[in-house]
């Protein structure tokens, strides 16, 4: 009987030692699967903070680069309408000396007389001429050109030439002013020089 009671006691060992195991194998299982699991969400997350991270990085550089073209865009339209600014210039100061340098000479008081002989056959109603101060010593000869009752007058406004003729009652002005007809050479030539900045 005590050999039964051993092999009784052997076979429970045994029984208790494969369900253990067993249920260690299944827990391992599980614990691998739990596991495996875990490091797989750990990795999703990590990849999805890596990518968030990524793009908002490149949405920062993005950012960044479009600022400094358009700072750079702006300092070179700058520069080149500077440098327009200068070349017009020049080249406006050298008309002007030129336009001095012609009505100091007689062709300019011809000029005037000629352009003053034409508009008098227009026949204007009591017309007013206006002149820079330095050409009132020409006034009697626009005058002569026209009928009585035809005034001439300074015009501080008019600094390089020519003659503006108005009648006031009819509204009509005729502006022979070299200074308006620069004016309108500068307005061409800003448009028309290629010189124009994009």
């Amino acid at each position: 009987m005590l050999y039964e009671k051993e092999k009784l006691e052997q076979y429970f060992r045994d029984e208790i030692r494969r369900v253990s195991e067993q249920q260690i194998e299944e827990l391992n299982e599980e614990i691998a699967e739990i596991q495996e699991k875990t490091i797989k969400d750990i990795e999703a997350s990590a990849r999805h903070d890596v990518d968030l991270a990524c793009d908002q990085e490149m949405k920062e550089l993005q950012s960044e680069y479009a600022i400094r073209q358009s700072r750079l865009h702006d300092e070179t339209d700058r520069q080149l309408m500077k440098k327009r600014n200068e070349l017009a210039e020049m080249i406006f100061h050298d008309v002007i000396e030129k336009i001095k340098d012609f009505t100091s000479q007689d062709a300019y008081k011809e000029l005037l007389s000629s352009r003053a002989k034409e508009l008098a056959s227009k026949q204007y109603p009591c017309p007013t001429i206006y002149v820079r101060e330095e050409d009132m010593q020409y006034a009697q000869a626009i005058q002569k050109e026209f009928e009585e009752g035809t005034k001439v007058q300074a015009d501080e406004s008019i600094q390089y030439g020519g003659f503006r003729l108005e009648c006031i009652e009819n509204g009509i002005i005729v502006d022979e002013t070299f200074d308006s007809a620069l004016n309108e050479q500068k307005e061409w030539f800003y448009q028309n020089s290629g010189l124009f900045v994009k």
